[in-house]
């Protein structure tokens, strides 16, 4: 969050320089207060943000991008709506709105990308997960996975009763079997379990759903 900041703040100033250039070469003037660049603008932009789940939620990578994007078209329309109706007599530019719009968006996306690929590199912030199913199914999810920057899981152990991949018991600690599972979840403390074993039976797969 407190990057997503300084991404709007670096936007507004390069705006700024840029509209300033073309002041100069026009003769017009441009001015927004220094209460809106540095609090309410960046705090609608942060709420939006937040409000489409870019800060609570591990998702793909491009369902981020495409969430950003909105985020940032719907803070540019609630900004413009705000600097109109609130401060009638403000010079609003609309050479300013659109280099401000396009900057933000670009400087939020290198932002999260260089932040996402960080705690990527560092497993920082990961999330325990424990695997049901140790096939084909299993490795391809974390292929996945490992390749996408939005997920950042730590498996802590897989349950299978007849393993079909000989990698992953090797990677991973074989809890135990699926007759187990139920106590080995709960002993074991973790929120999320991913089911990769899609050859399980129904009336299997919605007794550990359950």
């Amino acid at each position: 969050m407190a990057f997503d900041y300084l991404a709007i703040l670096f936007a507004e100033e390069m705006a700024l320089e840029l509209h300033e250039i073309y002041g100069m070469i026009v003769g017009r003037t441009f001015y927004v207060p220094f209460s809106y660049l540095l609090f309410w603008i960046p705090l609608v932009f942060i709420a939006f943000l937040w409000g489409m789940q870019t800060y609570t939620k591990m998702q793909p990578v491009l369902e981020t991008v495409r969430k950003i994007f909105y985020a940032v078209l719907y803070s540019m329309i609630a900004c413009i709506l705000a600097l109109y109706f609130m401060q009638a007599g403000l010079l609003a530019s609309r050479l300013y709105v659109v280099l401000f719009g396009c900057l933000a968006l670009l400087s939020i996306y290198a932002v999260r990308y260089i932040l996402l690929k960080l705690l990527k590199a560092t497993h920082t912030l990961t999330k325990p997960v424990i695997l049901i199913g140790a096939g084909k199914t299993a490795e391809q999810v974390l292929h996945f996975f490992d390749g996408d920057l939005g997920y950042r899981y730590e498996v802590i152990g897989i349950l299978d009763d007849h393993p079909i991949s000989k990698t992953l018991p090797q990677q991973f600690q074989l809890m135990g079997t699926l007759a187990d599972a139920k106590t080995i979840i709960r002993s074991s403390g973790v929120d999320t379990v991913i089911i990769t074993a899609p050859g399980l039976q129904s009336e299997r797969l919605g007794q550990l759903i359950s």
